[in-house]
């Protein structure tokens, strides 16, 4: 008799870095007071398509970046007149490795978006139980790590709500929907994280990561529409949450290239022209999202040739 599908997923993508990642989440639920939890087996297969697809959506952000420079490259060299020579036999594999790879890994990306939220409920309940076990001293920095992470999870759950594949862009209905959910989860998260401040915090790193497994478990089976039950999320009702992740990622990456057509009219040397360029970013980048704009790095690929 054939096995269930995500049987087979489990056992298809099984190494041991995830073996180990499950291991360690059952050992964080035990010390935060949830030892009789034994993590589902859907989150276990989440965690290792995640993996899987995270790696491959790697690998082909590396052939985009790629090829983009070899395109630039490209582009410069016809610009100038100047003959293009990618180097015989061994430039053309350059050029085409990349295309191959990109093509490979089409579906990375959004499969990957799939699993971002169980990923970061997992790391941001590593973070609680690291916290928990932690001293006095060095637990007002590991707090402060447990709110970074909350906030990951805050930002995936906006993006699983934009990125929910069962969900038509014209069904503006289910999308209202799904966006007042959301708002109503992250209001929740917030209050409990909020908790930290005011209850015994062991006790409230539990509270917050019982949260975070229930948001885990019903992101694992795709039930995006209800991450938390109505039973805590109907006091929310009247919260208002907005997620402002979308413009303010849009707003650095317009003035970033503003800048970089500015330095190209200024004619200043390649050397000159990234340092103002990156300048630019740290400093658009820390007015927009504070202590985490280093995730946006990334952006920066796109003017690295």
């Amino acid at each position: 008799m054939r096995a269930p599908g995500f049987v087979l997923a489990y056992r298809r993508h099984r190494t041991k870095v995830v073996d180990d990642q499950i291991d360690e989440v059952e050992r964080a639920l035990g010390v935060l007071g949830y030892s009789w939890i034994a993590l589902p087996l859907h989150i276990r297969v989440a965690l290792r398509e995640h993996r899987w697809w995270d790696t491959r959506a790697t690998v082909q952000k590396i052939c985009r970046i790629a090829l983009a420079y070899y395109g630039v490259v490209y582009i410069t060299a016809l610009l100038r007149n100047e003959p293009w020579q990618p180097g015989a036999v061994f430039g053309w594999l350059f050029f085409f490795f990349p295309i191959y790879g990109i093509i490979l890994t089409f579906r990375a990306p959004r499969q990957r978006r799939r699993y971002i939220l169980v990923a970061a409920c997992i790391a941001a309940i590593r973070a609680c139980a690291e916290a928990r076990t932690e001293g006095s001293v060095q637990r007002s920095w590991l707090l402060q790590a447990v709110s970074s992470e909350v906030a990951a999870v805050e930002r995936a759950i906006f993006r699983a709500r934009r990125a929910h594949l069962r969900v038509a862009r014209g069904r503006h209905a289910r999308q209202v929907g799904l966006r007042q959910h959301a708002e109503r989860v992250v209001a929740a998260l917030r209050a409990a994280e909020a908790r930290l401040d005011v209850d015994r915090q062991d006790a409230a790193l539990e509270a917050l990561s019982g949260l975070l497994i229930g948001i885990a478990s019903s992101a694992a089976t795709g039930r995006i529409g209800a991450l938390l039950p109505e039973s805590i999320t109907s006091r929310y009702r009247d919260v208002r949450v907005r997620d402002w992740e979308v413009l303010r990622t849009a707003a650095v990456a317009v003035v970033i290239t503003a800048a970089a057509i500015g330095v190209g009219l200024l004619g200043l040397g390649d050397v000159a022209a990234w340092a103002v360029i990156a300048g630019v970013f740290v400093l658009v980048s820390l007015l927009a999202f504070g202590s985490e704009w280093r995730r946006l790095i990334h952006v920066l690929d796109i003017f690295r040739a």
